[in-house]
């Protein structure tokens, strides 16, 4: 990976993966994105290739459903385009917000028939968009967020284990104690309502 800084306030950078797998032969990923700070905001525009390769249990396993595995699995493949948004209202309040459409290649899943994993043809569409509010100070941080995500198959079905709304909240504490010195408490809270 390399950054390139284009002036006071702007950064470009690239990062480039590629893997070898066993199975799956050799595959490249990459990102190329550029940041810019303009007053209180930070501005960003990403462009990226991602790679999921096959998990042994998809080349090679079975369950008591019968699905089997396949060792002529392709990993699956995406690509995704970003806008990222940072608003810094102080020194210890930001706001944070991404939005993003992806395409998602060669998605492994069970087949019709349910007797093995196969690549499923059509690709994938997503997008989305995250926002999080964020509170830091010496001794505490605190965030809201939010995600909503409509992730559709070919057959316009939902895709499995993507739910189209999530949200929740998270508090950290810094204490220090006499008796057995500086900890910290955490609470974390997510809630992902029904989904397959």
């Amino acid at each position: 990976n390399f950054g390139f800084k284009l002036n006071e306030n702007s950064i470009l950078s690239y990062y480039l993966r590629t893997d070898d797998h066993n199975t799956a032969d050799r595959n490249q990923s990459h990102k190329v994105n550029i940041t810019s700070v303009v007053g209180k905001f930070k501005l960003g525009a990403t462009n990226s290739t991602g790679l999921r390769n096959p998990t042994l249990y998809e080349l090679y396993g079975t369950d008591n459903f019968g699905i089997a595995g396949n060792i002529n699995l392709r990993p699956e493949k995406s690509k995704t385009n970003e806008l990222s948004l940072k608003y810094d209202f102080s020194e210890s309040l930001s706001f944070n917000s991404s939005a993003f459409k992806s395409k998602i290649y060669d998605q492994i899943e069970s087949n019709a028939a349910y007797t093995k994993h196969t690549n499923e043809i059509n690709p994938i569409k997503q997008v989305g968009l995250d926002s999080e509010l964020l509170f830091n100070s010496e001794s505490q941080s605190m965030s809201i967020f939010g995600s909503f995500l409509k992730s559709r198959k070919a057959n316009g079905r939902p895709q499995n284990r993507r739910p189209d709304l999530s949200y929740g909240g998270n508090y950290k504490k810094k204490l220090d104690s006499n008796l057995i010195g500086p900890f910290d408490i955490s609470l974390n809270y997510r809630y992902t309502g029904k989904q397959i």
